[in-house]
């Protein structure tokens, strides 16, 4: 995190190099975020598209970014994206409110759902990288779908 004290609705955008040209889908709620962003944590989730399997893949993701949208409030930002120059490749945009929500997020019944169906659509691994806040911002705008 920054030591200075950024505005509420600033998030590190560190997810548009993973500009979609095929399914960008989630959510933004930093503009109403009641929380201390010194506890925010921002990461970038990658995996891949099993061949064959975009389509149901991309739905399934499409129902969990719906899914946490609906059930988790303190997930601040949770945007997939395709990238444009390897279209099965996955990367989410996430930034959760507390490590306490991280932790919760991982144990909701539609996380356990894409778990069990995992393997089917995606190709391990998941590769998880922690982001450390410099600057930018997130507009209020809410894009479930392009």
């Amino acid at each position: 995190m920054s030591p200075h004290k950024p505005s509420r609705r600033q998030v590190l955008m560190a997810g548009t190099m993973a500009a979609s040209t095929g399914a960008l889908f989630g959510f933004s709620r930093t503009a109403s975020a009641a929380t201390d962003e010194s506890k925010w944590i921002s990461q970038l989730a990658t995996f891949s598209i099993q061949d064959g399997k975009k389509d149901d893949a991309v739905e399934m993701l499409r129902e969990l970014t719906k899914a946490v949208e609906e059930k988790e409030p303190g997930v601040l930002a949770y945007v997939a994206h395709c990238y444009e120059d390897e279209p099965n490749k996955v990367v989410f945009f996430e930034v959760f409110d507390s490590a306490e929500t991280l932790k919760s997020h991982g144990a909701q019944p539609h996380l356990r759902v894409l778990g069990q169906r995992f393997a089917e659509l995606f190709k391990p691994p998941v590769k998880i990288s922690k982001l450390n806040k410099i600057g930018g911002f997130m507009r209020d705008g809410r894009t479930n779908e392009v």
